[in-house]
């Protein structure tokens, strides 16, 4: 622990230059020399406890990756062992330890990785040892550009939203004492959705695929059975909708939103809930929407309406894309009024004949001749459509698309927004019109930003964005349903708040089949007439009292700590708006397992 500590101490005074901003994906190697005589399970445990107690230290230092070489013996009499630890940090989240032995090959003399572990083959495995260390590949510049913006990187969010479930089954476990594993091996699987090109549809064409009247919205007695044709029903939906599901490599996308249909088991449904996540990928155009990205959007969204399941979508984006044509960035001129006094302004801009004949063929002008009086033929613009597509007005049309669908689909599931990074124009518009907003700590939520608006003021009025739509302004004022430190905690809470919806808009609530708290139970918290804390009488609290205790003639007072228990079963109580209209206290809790 020493050593990592000095390491750690080495690796920030170099982080006081000005360049170590740049620094990702810093290696730790530690080499201990004496030979060790430790179980490789405990070293394992040992090495996580550590990690795990400097874990945002390490985090701020950019070290991805350590390595550990030592000498090992099992017992004190058993043969010596080459080990090596690799750990590897990568998401922030999610700590992965990899154990490997150091084995020779005879007949070669070269020495290879070896997992030690049986059953988890380890990404070294097989590996020669003196193999050159890989260098940073895409993933991991799309990673760090992520969390340059504070935020995770989007395809990571699957796997945190999987490490969510294992925490809250491993809580369940805990509170109820079961000892046998209760937890499946298919508790959590998940399918991208990307658009079916082959089924494409014109957004001026289609402002909506599915409108809201094509969506029975009452209940039959079959919808809440189990349907046996239920994959093909799903396909049927994939299809109305215009998607596609894919399982494919992180990085490999080429839009800007991603989204997923994730079937996941839970306490509460056991036998798996879907539900449908739309994510921004900042790393992709700086999560700016355009075209294909509201498309997917709006198919995802409208699969989801389909199947009457929750929208979760994670806002990380710059809101609606409005760029520029390249290609005649730097070929366009200046016709002035005046060109001895420019201040005088501009008749128009145009091409020349060389640079129209260069563009011409592209099809992103529209101009018109015009013959100057010194004989040049000039091509005045009139009109910049632009070689790609989604740089212009087409994208606020498709905003507005988006944002129709969102109000829509408030009104049939549960939408769902957690708020990382930041949400922009449209994006603040998708968050503002779900049910429900968490926003992480270093977040914010805005239509424009501080610097524009400070240019419109003629002075500098605002600081940061953090004035405009940090969570101390949209907490505080009812925006925001709930605030997390980070982006873990938000997809914990998104399940905890799914705990208490129905698997469909169909079924029933869910029960919690095991309870810790029994049904007969007393209320122990009486309210009293002094000021009290209604969450007491809510879901109950821990109170201190004070106890005498005679010990040989001699009369000790000890604070003893006990819980009264209040209406709803414990630990079930969720509040949201907690820092606006403070004298009413709003939430979730269950009561007898029911949600309420």
């Amino acid at each position: 622990e020493r050593t990592l500590l000095e390491a750690m101490d080495e690796l920030e005074i170099a982080f006081s230059h000005p360049l170590a901003n740049k620094t990702d994906c810093n290696h730790v190697f530690m080499c201990f020399v004496p030979t060790v005589c430790i179980e490789p399970a405990k070293l394992e445990e040992s090495v996580r406890t550590m990690v795990l107690r400097y874990g945002i230290r390490l985090w701020k230092l950019r070290i991805l990756q350590a390595e550990l070489k030592m000498t090992i013996r099992i017992t004190p009499d058993s043969e010596r062992i080459p080990f090596r630890v690799f750990l590897t940090y990568e998401s922030g989240y999610y700590l992965d330890i990899s154990l490997y032995r150091e084995v020779t090959n005879s007949s070669t003399g070269q020495t290879t990785f070896q997992s030690y572990t049986s059953g988890k083959t380890g990404p070294l495995d097989g590996r020669a040892l003196h193999d050159p260390y890989v260098t940073k590949d895409h993933l991991q510049y799309k990673r760090f550009t992520a969390q340059s913006n504070n935020t995770t990187y989007v395809y990571d969010f699957p796997e945190m939203f999987r490490q969510a479930l294992l925490l809250i089954w491993k809580q369940y476990s805990d509170r109820n004492k079961l000892k046998e594993n209760i937890i499946s091996k298919d508790v959590f699987i998940y399918q991208e959705l990307i658009l079916d090109t082959s089924n494409q549809v014109n957004l001026n064409d289609s402002p909506s695929l599915l409108s809201p009247t094509k969506i029975s919205s009452s209940p039959t007695s079959n919808s809440l059975k189990t349907s046996p044709n239920k994959s093909n029903k799903s396909n049927k939906y994939l299809e109305q909708c215009g998607l596609l599901t894919r399982t494919r490599s992180p990085a490999e996308n080429d839009c800007g939103i991603v989204a997923w249909r994730i079937h996941m088991k839970t306490p509460e449904c056991p036998s798996g809930r879907t539900i449908i996540v739309i994510a921004n990928d900042i790393t992709h155009k700086i999560g700016s929407f355009g075209i294909e990205e509201d498309l997917l959007f709006q198919r995802a969204s409208e699969l989801s309406r389909l199947e009457r399941v929750p929208r979760i979508y994670i806002a990380a984006n710059s809101g609606a894309r409005i760029g520029l044509a390249e290609e005649l960035k730097f070929l366009y001129r200046i016709a002035w009024n005046d060109p001895k006094d420019i201040d005088k302004g501009i008749q128009y801009l145009y091409l020349t004949s060389e640079d129209y004949a260069r563009v011409s063929h592209m099809n992103c002008v529209r101009t018109e001749t015009i013959h100057h009086d010194d004989g040049e033929i000039r091509y005045k613009i009139i009109d910049i459509i632009g070689k790609e597509n989604s740089i212009g007005v087409e994208n606020l049309r498709g905003s507005g698309m988006i944002a129709g669908e969102t109000s829509f689909a408030y009104n049939v599931i549960p939408t769902i927004s957690l708020v990382t990074c930041r949400a922009v124009g449209i994006g603040a518009y998708l968050v503002r019109l779900g049910s429900r907003v968490i926003q992480v700590e270093n977040s914010h939520i805005i239509l424009t930003g501080a610097a524009a608006l400070n240019k419109v003021l003629g002075r500098e009025v605002y600081n940061s964005n953090n004035q405009l739509g940090g969570i101390q302004i949209m907490y505080n004022n009812g925006v925001t349903h709930d605030v997390v430190k980070d982006d873990f905690d938000g997809c914990l809470l998104v399940l905890r708040w799914l705990s208490y919806m129905p698997e469909t808009m169909l079924h029933l609530p869910p029960v919690l089949s095991e309870f810790h708290d029994p049904i007969d139970r007393q209320i122990d918290f009486m309210p009293t007439s002094t000021p009290y804390d209604p969450r007491h009488m809510i879901q109950g609290g821990h109170f201190t009292s004070l106890q005498q205790i005679n010990q040989n003639n001699d009369i000790d007072v000890l604070n003893t700590s006990h819980f009264q228990s209040g209406f709803f079963d414990r630990d079930s109580f969720i509040e949201i708006m907690k820092g606006w209209a403070k004298t009413v206290v709003c939430g979730r809790a269950r009561l007898g397992g029911i949600r309420k």
